[in-house]
């Protein structure tokens, strides 16, 4: 089983928190195929939706009051707003993915490959 520990980031500022990420994700294991090992998959999986989630902070509550003026009045101008704010969390959650791409040195094309390695061997992964 994975151990991710997990990181009180409320006070931390976003260097420091991936500082500690990186730290606890540790030296990058791969399969002999050169895929990312399961608890390196998870481990950056973890740490980088929290990452994500840290940087919207109150922009996903800013979202949810600005379309719900529109719910049930404009539903045209709600979806708009609504889709508008799925792809901005959407940017937030790739960029969050970047930074540790960047930090552990691996691509995007590995990672998804991993992902659906894992996927097919361990369903319930």
């Amino acid at each position: 089983m994975t151990k991710i520990t997990p990181i009180d980031h409320a006070k931390m500022s976003e260097e420091e928190y991936v500082a500690k990420a990186i730290e606890l994700v540790g030296e990058v294991q791969k399969n002999d195929n050169k895929t990312l090992k399961k608890d390196t998959m998870l481990k950056i999986f973890k740490y980088a939706g929290d990452l994500a989630q840290k940087k919207q902070g109150a922009a996903k509550v800013e979202a949810q009051a600005n379309r719900m003026e529109f719910f049930d009045v404009d539903y045209k101008k709600y979806y708009t707003i609504l889709s508008n704010a799925a792809d901005e969390e959407k940017k937030l959650y790739d960029s969050a993915f970047e930074v540790f791409f960047d930090k552990l040195d691996i691509t995007q094309a590995n990672y998804d490959r991993s992902q659906q390695e894992l996927m097919q061997a361990d369903p319930q992964a």
